[in-house]
């Protein structure tokens, strides 16, 4: 594994991140599309492009200077913006969706507004020109700086917990506790015995983050591979296993001039053409799909290519069902989890860039602590950090962390797994790994609380800045008033304000348009201001333990929202009706002798009611209002106002 590939997750996420998440949902067909589709056309393109040179940034010296930076930077912002602008159009999606369903709009009021179809796809179509010309400068400002666009498969990555890997590996990367599996993964398949197979098929099989992908990607770039093999070849597979897609990415890869053939047969004869006799090496990465019949329909097509003995298909995948049904002659590689000092040395170099810098005994200790603890899984690190947020000493909440990662982008379902049980899982990872302390656990055993030790938080402070050098330009601190320069504002996706701080002017909130997460857990305030609506990309917005008294309507504008808190507000006693619109709500929190705050009955993803259900006849909240809730997870408390008598399912 790279040297800092524990960290590097933090340092990729606001941008490689970013640009694949974009890639996936412009190639996604969505009404709202039509009118501005060929600028979406040309923005995946663009973004693509540039993620070529994002695999040179990557690598890059620091001396390189402030140009680098500053080229890094303006991507950063530009990714930004085009992610905040396909959010508009799943946000104004999703407006549409309520307002159908609520039937009160008029045709001549809807006209007029702002939301007007086809006011809103020029609005949008502007905004993607604008960035497309962005794009444009920063491409040729690239060039000037010495930066180098490496070709990678530009298969759009699929939306859904999937990602884009690639190929390229630099030859002066450090490659950190993997020396011995490389070793014996070349020897297997460099063994003069599978020249008499037509074709052998080795699964390498890990958790999530162990480093799969970097295994392969380091045979792949092997000087003994390279020389063993006629041809190499890079699929990342993800969710598709369709065989003529996949056909059709090998083909691409091996001649870009043939991209885009489909049919089955022309494929398998423009394939055979670049094969034929040939020996060749395919990594199959991330593959998920568990079907038995689809992977023998493509193994039956590799077989017709008429290539020579010897060749050899890598698969990488966290499934033992995908690795037991893809492995043919060869056994499955089960990948190993990296030592202390490995780990120790990944996470030394990112929290502490100055290698001569002394490090403090203490932070050592800790530092070793936790690289022993995180087992050798690097896509912890982000989560990890993310703790930081909260005040030293906090006690934080199981389920409410976890819908903070979700918030933040750093979770995506998969095809079985909803966000919140991966979120669970990493959840679990730190917890039994001991960086989370003094831990309060349910009647049924189960933990719902711990803290972080002091220590443990100062280093997750020191991981968390180190994604960004300049700390005035994080996108995930604390309310800090006199930190708040206007990028700051603009960019800032996280705002905490911790404990009992106050917000001398609520209004000020609104500037934050970026927000995905508001937490204002007891911050000093009576009422959140009505233009709180205009934050269109919240996903998280808490407001437990404060003095609110009201909550304004256009609190039913946040149509993204996915989790809602306000427990322990006494002096909020009624809600607005409007709330009814939050039609993406996963979990909601509120007192326990407030009654149902609002109209449940449309919200489909709604996992969580907290603390109870009550059924109350004066307000229209029958047990029928629960008929669609499919997703409700965990213990439901139904409470009857009238009789005054409580059930438990």
């Amino acid at each position: 594994m790279e040297a800092g590939k524990v960290l590097d997750v933090l340092y990729t996420f606001p941008v490689e991140g970013i640009l694949n998440k974009l890639a996936s949902l412009a190639a996604q067909e969505i009404s709202l599309f039509r009118g501005f589709k060929k600028e979406l056309t040309k923005l995946r393109q663009s973004l693509l492009e540039i993620q070529d040179f994002l695999g040179d940034v990557a690598h890059q010296p620091q001396e390189r200077g402030k140009a680098l930076k500053d080229w890094v930077r303006k991507l950063k912002d530009i990714a930004d913006d085009a992610d905040n602008v396909l959010d508009e159009v799943n946000y104004e999606d999703l407006r549409r969706q309520a307002e159908l369903s609520n039937q009160k709009r008029k045709k001549v009021r809807n006209f007029l507004s702002s939301s007007n179809p086809h006011l809103f796809r020029q609005k949008m179509a502007h905004k993607i020109k604008s960035i497309n010309a962005s794009l444009l400068d920063l491409k040729y400002e690239a060039s000037f700086i010495g930066l180098v666009s490496k070709k990678i498969d530009t298969t759009p990555p699929e939306i859904g917990g999937a990602r884009e890997t690639d190929s390229i590996f630099e030859e002066d990367e450090i490659v950190v506790g993997r020396n011995e599996d490389l070793s014996k993964i070349i020897t297997i398949l460099t063994n003069s015995n599978l020249d008499q197979e037509n074709l052998s098929v080795m699964p390498i099989v890990g958790m999530a983050g162990l480093g799969k992908t970097t295994v392969a990607r380091s045979l792949f770039n092997k000087d003994s591979i390279c020389g063993h093999f006629e041809k190499k070849i890079w699929v990342c597979v993800s969710n598709t296993l369709e065989v003529n897609s996949i056909l059709s990415w090998i083909l691409e890869y091996l001649n870009p001039t043939k991209a885009g053939i489909q049919r089955l047969d022309a494929l398998l004869k423009n394939l055979v053409q670049e094969l034929e006799k040939k020996r060749y090496f395919l990594v199959l990465d991330d593959v998920w799909n568990e079907d038995p019949q689809k992977w023998s329909n493509l193994m039956t097509c590799l077989s017709k290519l008429h290539s020579a003995q010897g060749s050899v298909v890598i698969v990488t995948t966290r499934s033992a069902s995908v690795a037991s049904i893809t492995k043919k002659v060869l056994p499955m590689y089960v990948l190993r989890s990296l030592s202390v000092d490995d780990c120790w040395d990944i996470l030394k170099k990112r929290a502490f860039p100055d290698g001569n810098a002394p490090i403090a005994k203490d932070l050592e200790t800790i530092g070793r602590e936790i690289a022993r603890k995180c087992a050798g899984i690097p896509l912890t690190a982000k989560c990890f950090a993310y703790c930081s947020n909260f005040k030293k000493d906090f006690e934080m909440e199981r389920a409410d962390l976890i819908q903070l990662w979700m918030a933040q982008g750093f979770l995506c379902s998969s095809h079985n797994k909803d966000m919140e049980d991966i979120g669970d899982e990493y959840f679990t990872i730190l917890l039994q790994n001991s960086l989370f302390q003094d831990v309060i656990r349910d009647d049924f055993g189960t933990i719902i609380y711990c803290k972080m030790h002091d220590l443990v938080h100062d280093l997750a402070e020191l991981v968390s800045r180190s994604e960004m050098e300049d700390k005035l330009e994080n996108q995930h601190v604390t309310w800090d008033p006199s930190k708040c320069s206007k990028r700051n504002v603009e960019k800032r996706q996280s705002l905490f304000v911790n404990g009992d701080q106050a917000i001398s002017n609520n209004t000020l909130l609104i500037s934050f348009k970026a927000l995905r997460v508001l937490n204002l857990y007891r911050a000093d305030i009576e009422e959140l201001p009505s233009s709180i609506g205009v934050l269109i990309h919240l996903r998280y917005l808490n407001v437990s333990r404060t003095k609110i008294k009201e909550l304004p309507k256009s609190i039913g504008k946040l149509y993204n929202l996915q989790t809602l808190r306000m427990e322990d507000t006494w002096n909020l006693k009624t809600v607005p009706k409007e709330m009814e619109n939050l039609i993406n709500l996963r979990h909601v929190y509120f007192n326990y002798d407030m009654p149902v705050p609002f109209g449940m009955g449309r919200f489909e993803h709604l996992q969580t009611i907290s603390p109870s259900f009550t059924l109350d006849k004066e307000s229209n909240r029958g047990i029928d209002e629960l008929g669609g809730l499919n997703q409700l997870k965990g213990a439901l408390i139904i409470r009857v106002s009238e009789k005054r008598k409580t059930l438990m399912y």
